[in-house]
């Protein structure tokens, strides 16, 4: 695995902008010694973390509008959801494989009663005897 994401994930030295690993070290370097002892390694970041992420969505007003819900500028239709376009698409699909259904699996035995039933309704003859009793009743 540590081949397959080998490269995915690091930055080359050109891609930095040009002061920020600088400016990054010396954020974290407290005592200006050139060196990150394990203090400031494990000291608390002043930024802005998930903590206050989490905060700030809890906080958040719920029944202010969905700036998705609002009308485009320019004065188009909104544009549909995906989740919406995904519910037509998978309905629409569910009813063209509906007619190609399989039909139901019977268990070996109802196919073998089947067959004989088939069967023996293919090869019934009439019997003979009781057409010629009811003639000749009377």
């Amino acid at each position: 695995m540590g081949r397959r994401a080998e490269g995915r994930w690091t930055v080359k030295d050109d891609e930095v902008p040009e002061g920020a690993t600088e400016e990054a070290f010396d954020k974290v370097d407290a005592d200006d010694d050139g060196k990150v002892e394990e203090d400031e390694y494990t000291a608390d970041a002043d930024d802005n973390d998930l903590g206050d992420e989490i905060n700030e969505a809890a906080n958040a007003d719920e029944d202010a509008g969905d700036p998705d819900d609002m009308a485009r500028a320019d004065g188009a239709e909104k544009a549909m959801l995906l989740s919406t376009r995904f519910k037509v698409a998978q309905r629409d699909e569910a009813s063209f494989l509906h007619k190609f259904q399989k039909p139901e699996r019977k268990h070996f035995g109802q196919v073998f009663v089947d067959i004989a039933r088939k069967h023996h309704e293919a090869t019934r003859k009439p019997n003979r005897h009781a057409s010629f009793r009811r003639h000749h009743r009377a």
